[in-house]
C-alpha cells in the first residue's frame, strides 16, 4: 500500500479510538457522579448504580484499549512510534462491594478520577497525532 492509504487508515483508526475513549469517559463521569452521591450517604441503591456505571465503563475502556492498539498498529505502518497508553483495571469493584463504607467509597472515587485522567491524557495524545497527520 502507499503512504496516503496507510495514512488514511491511521486517521480512521485514530478517530475510532477517540470515539471509544469519549464514550468510556462519559460512563466514568456518570460513575463519578454516583460515587459522590454514594460517599454522601446515598445508600445501597447509589452503590449499585455506581457499580453498574463502573462495569459499563470497564467494558467501554476495554473496547477503547483495543481501538488504541489498532491505531498504534496503523501508526507503525507509517513509521510513527508514539503509542498512547491506556490502562483498564477493576476500579476496586470487589473492595467496594465487600467494604461498602466511606473509606472504600473514597478509594473507588480516586480510582475513577485516575481513570478519567488517563483517558484524558490518551485522548490528548491521539488528538495531537491526528492533528499532525491532517
Amino acid at each position: 500500500m502507499n503512504y496516503e492509504n496507510e495514512k488514511r487508515e491511521a486517521l480512521i483508526a485514530g478517530n475510532r479510538a477517540l470515539e471509544s475513549l469519549r464514550r468510556a469517559r462519559e460512563e466514568l463521569e456518570k460513575a463519578k457522579g454516583w460515587g459522590i452521591f454514594d460517599i454522601l450517604g446515598g445508600g445501597m441503591v447509589a452503590s449499585l448504580i455506581k457499580r453498574d456505571k463502573m462495569s459499563k465503563a470497564k467494558t467501554l475502556l476495554d473496547r477503547a484499549f483495543n481501538d488504541v492498539r489498532a491505531f498504534d498498529r496503523e501508526l507503525e505502518d507509517i513509521n510513527i512510534d508514539e503509542f498512547p497508553d491506556i490502562e483498564t483495571d477493576d476500579f476496586l469493584t470487589a473492595a467496594d462491594l465487600f467494604f461498602d463504607n466511606m473509606f472504600a467509597d473514597v478509594m473507588v472515587q480516586n480510582r475513577i478520577e485516575e481513570a478519567i485522567n488517563k483517558v484524558d491524557t490518551t485522548m490528548y495524545k491521539i488528538e495531537s497525532i491526528l492533528h499532525r497527520l491532517y
